[in-house]
Order: structure tokens, then C-alpha cells, then sequence
């Protein structure tokens, strides 16, 4: 997946009056985010996409799906002292798995921008799941 977060098109908004979407889950996967923390602004965050995604996806022409669907959005989360613009990597994947991609990204990021792994607070990376179904075909 190559869905990539823009300064124009930075994400879907949280609607605070309906609550958080369940997940979708398929075969013992659902949704993840990975808030990647500690950018320096909307430049710093989308800088990342590209690095992170070859980190995902080595090769991005590759034959077939990718081993795990993701796709990336910008959000602001509340601070200490003001908003922080977080660069979010949304992925579909087994709870093993999506430790295992947060503890890669935490290693490529470094210390500076902690890596938070938790389960899907809105709707932005539902099609991570249709896609998943897609490419996995007929059970």
C-alpha cells in the first residue's frame, strides 16, 4: 500500500461526536497505528514517508501484495505544551506482527521520535483491510 499523507491532504479528521469505528478484522489481523512522535512539523513528519516506506517494502515494484498493507496519514495530538503534528503509519497484521513493525521503525527513527503502537482510533486505514482481502483472494 502506498497511500501517503500530504501537507494538502493530511488525513482524515476525527469526528468527536461519533465514537471510534471497530476495526475491521480478517483471519486473526486487524488495524494498527504506529504514532511515530518528536517531528518537527508537517515537512519533518512527510520527510520519514519514504525512508519508512522502504523499510516496510524494499522493493516498491515488487510482484504480488505486500507482506503487510500500510499506508500513512498526518495528525495533530495533543502535547505538552502545544499540538505535535505525528507522522501515523497505519498497517494490517497480526498483534505479533504489528509489535514487530513498530519495534522496526522505533530502530530507524531512533530515540528522538518514539514509536507508539495501538489499535485503530478512527476509520482512516479501513481500506488496509479490504485490500488485504483482495490480494489474499477466496479463503
Amino acid at each position: 500500500m502506498t497511500r501517503r499523507a500530504s501537507a494538502e491532504n493530511p488525513g482524515s479528521a476525527e469526528n468527536p461526536v461519533r465514537p471510534p469505528p471497530r476495526p475491521p478484522t480478517v483471519q486473526g489481523v486487524q488495524i494498527y497505528e504506529i504514532h511515530i512522535h518528536g517531528c518537527a512539523g508537517t515537512d519533518a513528519a512527510l520527510a520519514l514517508q519514504e525512508p519508512l516506506a522502504r523499510l516496510l517494502c524494499p522493493v516498491e515494484d515488487h510482484e504480488g501484495p505486500c507482506e503487510v498493507p500500510w499506508g500513512f496519514t498526518l495528525r495533530d495530538e495533543r502535547g505538552e505544551d502545544a499540538p505535535e503534528r505525528v507522522l501515523v503509519l497505519g498497517i494490517f497484521a497480526s498483534a505479533e506482527k504489528a509489535a514487530e513493525v513498530r519495534d522496526r521503525v522505533q530502530e530507524f527513527v531512533g530515540a528522538a521520535h518514539p514509536a507508539a503502537l495501538s489499535g485503530a482510533v478512527t476509520d482512516t486505514f479501513d481500506e488496509l483491510a479490504d485490500q488485504y482481502r483482495i490480494e489474499q483472494g477466496p479463503a
